[in-house]
């Protein structure tokens, strides 16, 4: 079986198949991602346009989960950064989800990274949006020192 998928040639990874989101009341939740960011149930998960599909995994006793984490400077740091298709977009997505009253930052310029911003689903997992343009140039922080 033949196909077009650009593969890691050392371990054979071509691409994120599936992204477990924890969430405490999976119908609430469903009903979140449906109305307010849009996506489209397809039976049993989400499909994006491109790229992996969304799954809602209740937690055990609803609890309350935890999708970020602290990185070494203190800062919340996101599992997730959606992509939309231009800078256009971007605000546009960011309009819609705070005229949602979603959890919601301010959208930034990041440099190399582009224009992002970070909102929050209703049991408070931590979700970065991108508009894709990256300036494809290394930042001196991922210079691995000489030794």
């Amino acid at each position: 079986m033949s196909t077009n998928t650009e593969v890691n040639v050392q371990v054979g990874i071509a691409s994120i198949a599936t992204v477990y989101i924890p969430v405490s009341d999976f119908w609430k939740s469903k009903k979140w991602y449906e109305n307010v960011l849009g996506l489209k149930w397809g039976g049993h998960c989400f499909k994006l346009d491109s790229g992996p599909t969304l799954f809602l995994c209740e937690t055990k006793d609803h609890a309350s989960p935890n999708f970020s984490f602290m990185t070494k400077d203190d800062y919340e740091m996101f599992v997730i950064t959606f992509q939309t298709k231009s800078v256009e977009q971007l605000n546009e997505f960011h309009a819609h989800l705070k005229a949602n009253g979603v959890e919601i930052e301010e959208i930034e310029d990041r440099g190399l990274c582009g224009t992002n911003f970070r909102f929050y689903d209703p049991d408070g997992n931590k979700f970065d949006v991108w508009n894709g343009d990256y300036k494809h140039e290394t930042d001196p922080q991922w210079v691995e020192p000489q030794e």
